[in-house]
């Protein structure tokens, strides 16, 4: 699996899509499915997209040992499906009746004769099984390159990546499993060394706000008397900026999303102190965040913990009274199962904000199945999932890829996960209140490589989730996204962090810089949930928000600040997506227009 990249950008560091696949497994015990020993049958998708532009050099060496992770789908996945259809109805009598953690083991679980049947299948040919995941998601195991060979019939061989240059393991081809284990084993991890690992996605800017004249895409102009641009250090907005332009007070209630938890998905080390800093400036009274290792936590500070201080910050920027829950792992191929298996069975917080991701280019399908198993049990428990997606407009994966082919962001493709995009907010300048808002899109030339735009498309994994209807959204095409969007222009949010030299070296010195990234408005939509949460009295869940939101299109469209006019398109990048009225694949339906977005959402 790719490692993945944080959705923002700053100026001291740099800033998934399978149709929900019914599998043919629904809880028969796996020892009692009749199969021919050596029977097997290929995992769909599983072949790495990294063998596409790499040069086999070599047969991998047969005693190199390698570990491996081997996710299991859930038990009954056609019942879960099911649930979670109804779950999300409002004309069912299951519609918000979600599940405990308990209850959802209990039902859709894999069993542990199915759990038993894998582990068997691995010693069997001579590997050691080394743990089973939480709720029994997966299988890590270890073994030599000949044991995986014999067991998976893929050869395993040593390559050189053309774009990097590095040299690599890899699995020749699609990863083959024993036919009685087919509808259980959804992919296997570890196979292949894959290239980008969990990595930021922000960079260090040009130029200050005030000496940078090119800063703003042409077609982003606001209205007179109005400014994009914040009081805050760097010139970002404050906190009382952001709530003035997106009217948090009429959602309030006073709360500050008190009794709220949030969960971070976050793959790097951060330093308390950067938020109490921020917190400092701004006269917030925040509680501590608390920090959730994973997988024995991050291996220390990286240029990534940026991101990790920017979504804290944001959070306590809207809803300082919200408890935090930092789920931090290490930057290692299967950190995001890892981590996100943690959140969703711990089930501690019942929004959860993600702003790492990987182009959907960049992943096996069989690994976004894995994940997505993983977001159909936060739905089942009402656990809201919100993440970025993406920061290169409708080439999720430019300036890496140089033909500029059409991606989006995972895992805010995935359907039970609410992909937001990015906007140029405008405030007026007297008295603080929306004015209007714009495609967040800064390339504004050709090879502009640390600019930005809003991440959006159509899905090469999912299919159209039969909620995703609507004006401009195309019933022909796959899942598209995003499904929201709010601020992430260029210099819309300061915040204090520490800077990394332009090698990724820290400096061991913290300082204030501007942010920019659909990974900052991807925490804002998770604050403005916790408000609302609290408006509705506190103990509402709302699990995939994806039906409501685009109920509420249907129901009341100014229960959204809509944008009509731009593209997400990389300038010398011919392919993009234009911004209509309505839906479209820039910036969904546009940003949160409370009060109206909170009272429909709530609505049963």
């Amino acid at each position: 699996m790719k490692k993945i990249g944080a959705r923002t950008r700053s100026s001291v560091v740099a800033g998934l899509a399978v149709p929900a696949l019914v599998l043919a497994f629904t809880g028969t015990a796996v020892a009692a499915i009749p199969a021919s020993p050596d029977s097997v049958q290929g995992i769909a998708g599983s072949t790495s997209p990294r063998l596409g532009h790499a040069q086999r050099l070599d047969s991998a060496p047969a005693q190199q040992q390698r570990k491996i992770t081997v996710s299991l789908a859930p038990h009954n996945a056609a019942g879960l499906d099911a649930f979670l259809a109804n779950v999300n109805d409002p004309a069912s009598p299951q519609y918000r009746h979600f599940l405990t953690s308990a209850e959802y083991a209990a039902r859709f679980a894999p069993t542990p004769a199915e759990v038993s049947a894998v582990s068997s299948a691995l010693t069997a040919k001579g590997l050691s099984v080394d743990r089973v995941g939480a709720g029994n998601r997966y299988v890590s195991a270890s073994g030599s390159v000949a044991q995986l060979q014999d067991l998976f019939k893929t050869s395993l061989s040593q390559y050189r990546d053309s774009v990097t240059g590095a040299d690599f393991t890899g699995a020749d081809s699609e990863v083959k499993v024993p036919q009685a284990l087919a509808g259980l084993i959804t992919d296997v991890g570890g196979l292949t060394d894959e290239g980008k690992i969990l990595r930021p996605a922000s960079r260090q800017a040009p130029a200050a706000p005030e000496a940078d004249a090119a800063k703003q895409a042409p077609s982003a102009v606001g209205a007179k008397g109005a400014t994009d641009q914040g009081t805050g250090v760097k010139g970002g907005f404050t906190p009382k900026e952001l709530n003035s332009g997106y009217n948090t007070a009429s959602i309030a209630n006073g709360a500050q999303g008190a009794g709220q938890t949030i969960a971070l998905v976050e793959f790097s080390g951060h330093r308390s102190s950067h938020a109490d800093v921020y917190d400092q400036q701004y006269n917030l009274a925040t509680s501590a965040v608390q920090d959730i290792n994973v997988d024995d936590g991050p291996q220390g500070y990286d240029e990534g913990e940026g991101e990790v201080d920017l979504d804290i910050q944001v959070l306590h920027a809207i809803a300082p009274k919200a408890t935090v829950l930092d789920y931090q792992a290490p930057n290692t191929d299967s950190a995001d199962i890892d981590l996100y298996n943690q959140i969703v069975t711990d089930n501690k917080a019942s929004i959860i904000s993600s702003s790492w991701g990987n182009p959907e280019n960049q992943i096996t399908k069989s690994h976004a199945t894995s994940l997505s198993n993983i977001f159909k049990q936060a739905a089942a428990q009402g656990q809201t999932i919100f993440s970025a997606s993406g920061d290169h407009g409708a080439s999720d994966d430019w300036p890496n890829n140089s033909d500029s082919a059409l991606t989006v962001d995972s895992p805010s493709s995935d359907p039970n996960v609410t992909g937001v995009g990015g906007t140029r907010l405008y405030i007026d300048s007297s008295t603080g209140a929306w004015s209007s808002e714009a495609v967040w899109n800064d390339y504004v030339k050709s090879g502009d490589t640390w600019r930005g735009a809003s991440g959006g498309g159509v899905s090469t994994f999912f299919a159209r989730p039969t909620w995703q209807t609507g004006t401009g959204v195309n019933t022909s095409q796959k899942r598209q996204v995003p499904d929201i969007s709010s601020a992430a222009a260029e210099y819309q949010y300061s915040g204090y962090t520490e800077v990394y030299d332009g090698n990724g070296k820290d400096t061991n010195k913290a300082a204030w810089t501007s942010f920019t990234g659909t990974s900052a408005a991807a925490p804002l939509n998770a604050a403005f949930l916790a408000l609302v949460a609290n408006q509705g009295g506190g103990s509402v869940q709302f699990g995939n928000l994806n039906p409501a939101i685009y109920k509420a299109a249907a129901n009341n469209p100014s229960a959204f600040h809509d944008v009509t006019s731009g593209s997400n398109s990389i300038v010398g990048k011919p392919s993009s997506y234009a911004v209509t009225a309505g839906y479209d694949k820039a910036t969904g339906w546009g940003s949160p227009n409370f009060p109206a977005y909170g009272t429909e959402i709530l609505k049963k």
